[in-house]
């Protein structure tokens, strides 16, 4: 019983290895079929009882002769069976001349081989992106190179399981977080989601949330005027259509259109700006619920819709968010500070606060919007300079950018000027040349 108890960490160990070592010389070779586990420790364990009979010592797979088969240019099993009757022949024959090498010069040998054999650079891969994986690498080398390789090898193995054990409790609470803001019924009908920790800038006198539109109602979403801040821009060649409001700073570029004339209302946050093409625009009668007032278009404040970026609603996109060219959002909640690149399409997910989308990427599940990767401090100091751009080409247009006279409408004697007088003045002045340049 002792000598079976003995035996039980050296079987282990060597298991261990041999299994280390097929899977590193897997990686170095490349190969295209992988090693098989089960078929491995099964060999292994044949060899050894076999070599017992004879009074042999324990063998089991070893990364130094496997490395140098592999850089010798070794494809097929060929090279473990000519080593095997090296192995063989040579202690018979040539055991005199071995003996004659100086054990300092194999030691070094080894130490060679040894240093070769490690790989610094997935060590400073583990130490970026996997702090446990790290940790168990450094803990089996430190262990290896003081002589407690047995300690060293099972603190790495606690270490790396505790971390996998961590890994995958927070990939469950991931999921049941996902599969909570997966229940439509919590919510009101029409309702895209709550939005509960926004503080809206409610700069104007008119709340959203006691606009009641009569059902397909369109001429009172037309006609009802724009709530524009002193502060915000909106370009002559832009069209602002309906119940939508503009906060300070706001930037509206040439041929950008906000039509809160089918959903409504639309709200832009402070410094947001809304560069050439863009089109925001959404369903009826859904909403996003922000504090206790609902929009249909809900964008916070400090984010970049660049050119003939398409934001429809109900849709939610948070602070400092920056959305690329030819993007799509729709039906969607982007948490703060995300970074949404160039040609991507985000629908029906919720997206968690700083995560980047990649450009041309689609994300139309929340298991695609959970495995997001995080945005970068380049994408969050790419899009402060935008809006500090934006904010800065706002004040300028102000200064510079006057009305000038336009012609009017001639629509005065038409059935469609009879029956909607005043979209008929609203479209007089939002004509594209209502507003340009001096001069």
């Amino acid at each position: 019983i002792d000598l079976f108890i003995l035996c039980i960490p050296l079987a282990i160990l060597a298991s261990t290895e041999s299994l280390l070592s097929a899977r590193a010389i897997d990686q170095v070779s490349h190969a295209k079929i992988p090693h098989a586990p089960n078929q491995e420790i099964f060999g292994q364990s044949i060899a050894n009882i076999a070599n017992g009979f004879f009074g042999g010592m324990t063998v089991s797979g070893v990364i130094v002769r496997g490395t140098v088969n592999v850089q010798s240019g070794a494809r097929s099993r060929l090279a473990s069976i000519t080593h095997a009757l090296i192995l063989l022949v040579v202690p018979v024959y040539g055991a005199y001349y071995l003996g004659l090498i100086p054990i300092a010069a194999l030691a070094g040998l080894l130490c060679i081989i040894g240093y070769r054999l490690i790989e610094f650079g997935m060590f400073y891969r583990l130490l970026r992106d996997n702090k446990v994986g790290a940790l168990a690498f450094a803990l089996a080398a430190i262990g290896m190179a003081t002589g407690n390789l047995i300690p060293g090898l099972l603190s790495a193995g606690i270490v790396a399981g505790l971390g996998d054990f961590l890994k995958a409790r927070a990939k469950r609470q991931q999921e049941l977080k996902r599969k909570k803001l997966d229940k439509k019924s919590d919510l009101p009908p029409g309702i895209r989601a709550k939005i509960s920790d926004v503080k809206v800038d409610h700069f104007h006198r008119a709340k959203p949330g006691t606009f009641h539109m009569p059902e397909e109602d369109w001429e009172s979403h037309i006609n009802r005027e724009p709530v524009i801040h002193p502060t915000a821009f909106v370009h002559g060649n832009a069209s602002v259509v309906g119940h939508v409001i503009l906060g300070p700073g706001v930037h509206v570029a040439t041929e950008a259109a906000l039509r809160a004339d089918e959903g409504t209302p639309f709200y832009v946050g402070r410094d947001t700006n809304i560069q050439d093409g863009v089109v925001l625009h959404a369903l009826k009668g859904q909403w996003v619920e922000v504090g206790s007032t609902k929009y249909a278009i809900y964008l916070g404040e400090r984010i970049s819709l660049a050119h003939q970026s398409l934001v429809h609603g109900p849709s939610f996109v948070g602070d400092d968010t920056f959305v690329g060219f030819k993007a799509i959002v729709h039906n969607s909640v982007v948490g703060k500070g995300c970074f949404i690149g160039h040609g991507a399409i985000v629908v029906g997910v919720e997206i968690p606060d700083g995560k980047q989308v990649p450009s041309g990427a689609i994300i139309d599940t929340n298991e695609k919007a959970q495995a997001l990767l995080d945005a970068n401090a380049g994408q969050h100091h790419f899009n402060e300079d935008v809006v500090g751009v934006n904010t800065g080409l706002a004040n300028a247009y102000h200064s510079c950018c006057a009305p000038r006279p336009r012609p009017q409408l001639q629509l005065e004697r038409t059935p469609t000027a009879e029956k909607y007088p005043k979209l008929i003045q609203s479209l007089n002045e939002v004509h594209p040349l209502a507003r340009g340049p001096r001069g």
